[in-house]
């Protein structure tokens, strides 16, 4: 179909792509702790070489038909999807992961040349099974009912991101690209890890708030940086933020802690230097 398939046939995915219309808002400056330098001075431990080469958005497509919101029908209910109609190229998926209503309405403002999901945690459904890779760690569900929850809505969460994305790329095809990021709240953080520790090649960036650092232990930074992965913001007052942010710079990943969550600052994060984020393309032979 694509070269993208082989890309995440690791997660069950067959290759999407993409493409943008209208110019995204511009990001206001912030008095976020996140310093631009620190993004491109981060040390560089391991050379980058031996990672997957992020594809080129495709283009040319047909312009992408409305509405500009549909619904996608999931095993944990109904849940609202932003399209960027008219777009004529891959388009990227962001997807925010907790957080309720207020955390969500911002980011649609904000990124409207892309694919906005918004999954909340809801009810864990007691049929999805956890596995050694869900989860907390350090926790024992069985002896903490409060990590036992965490851990199912976390569950939850994974689980309807790949059913969302299945869907998504049954309805739009080449629009939608093999390319994403995640926002995650709580819950959704520790979600969100695991989906990037699991796919680092379709989810690259991320922002973790207050959960999902103790996802990354020496292991699986390396994993996550030799699969493809670029930077994590980890926002958070109280968490074990320091240990992940070393292990991450050391492998070549971009990565610092914020200690409040910003949303302008976590979107600059998000799409600073990446192609996919910019709206209209440059022509295909002006791309590195």
């Amino acid at each position: 179909m694509r070269a993208s398939v082989l890309l995440l046939m690791a997660w069950l995915l067959p290759g999407c792509q993409c493409d943008p219309s209208p110019q995204p808002a511009a990001l206001a400056p912030s008095a976020s702790a996140i310093p631009s330098a620190e993004l491109t001075t981060q040390p560089l431990g391991r050379p980058l070489a031996a990672r997957p080469t992020p594809p080129i958005p495709k283009s040319g497509l047909t312009p992408l038909a409305g509405p500009a919101q549909v619904t996608l029908s999931l095993e944990a209910g109904s849940r609202v999807v932003q399209v960027p109609v008219g777009t004529r190229r891959a388009q990227p998926l962001l997807i925010v992961l907790g957080g309720g209503a207020e955390h969500c309405a911002p980011w649609r403002e904000l990124i409207q040349t892309a694919f906005v999901l918004c999954l909340d945690a809801g009810k864990p459904d007691p049929s999805v099974k956890l596995t050694e890779s869900g989860g907390q760690a350090g926790t024992d569900a069985s002896a903490n009912p409060a990590a036992e929850l965490t851990n199912r809505l976390e569950a939850s969460l994974r689980a309807q991101v790949k059913q969302a994305v299945r869907q998504l790329e049954e309805r739009f095809g080449d629009h939608l690209g093999p390319r994403g990021a995640l926002v995650g709240h709580g819950a959704g953080a520790v979600a969100a890890a695991n989906l990037m520790r699991e796919t680092p090649a379709l989810f690259p960036r991320g922002v973790l708030v207050d959960g999902g650092a103790e996802v990354f232990s020496a292991a699986v930074a390396r994993a996550f940086a030799t699969g493809g992965g670029e930077s994590v913001l980890l926002v958070c007052s109280d968490c074990p933020a320091e240990k992940a942010v070393t292990v991450l710079s050391k492998e070549g990943v971009a990565a610092w802690r914020a200690p409040a969550f910003q949303v302008n600052s976590a979107a600059d994060w998000l799409t600073r230097g990446d192609p996919w984020w910019l709206g209209d393309p440059p022509s295909l032979d002006s791309l590195p």
